[in-house]
C-alpha cells in the first residue's frame, strides 16, 4: 500500500502552461487569482495571472491571492482547464 501511495505522488507534474498535457493528467501549478466567477451553486471559475483557468468546488474567495494548487486537467468548449483537488496557499 505504501508503495502505491508513493507512486501516485510522483505522477503529479508541475506545470506553467496546459499546452501538450493530456486530459485527466494530475498537475501542480501556482499563480495569482486575477478573476473569479461563480458558475453553479458552490462551483467557481478562477482565472490565474498565467491565463490558466481553475474549476473549484467550495473554495471561497481567493481574488488577488497567490495560490498553489493540485488538480486534474479537463477540457470544456475546446479549452483546457484544471479541476482543483487541493489548494495550498
Amino acid at each position: 500500500m505504501l508503495v502505491l501511495v508513493g507512486l501516485l505522488v510522483f505522477n503529479i507534474k508541475e506545470v506553467e502552461t496546459l499546452e501538450g498535457l493530456e486530459i485527466n493528467q494530475r498537475v501542480s501549478l501556482s499563480g495569482q487569482v486575477v478573476s473569479e466567477r461563480i458558475i453553479y451553486s458552490d462551483e467557481s471559475l478562477l482565472k490565474l495571472d498565467n491565463n490558466i483557468t481553475l474549476i473549484c468546488s467550495g473554495c471561497g474567495s481567493y481574488l488577488n491571492d497567490d495560490v498553489s494548487v493540485e488538480g486534474v486537467v479537463e477540457e470544456y468548449g475546446g479549452e483546457r482547464q484544471v479541476r482543483v483537488l487541493k489548494i495550498i496557499n
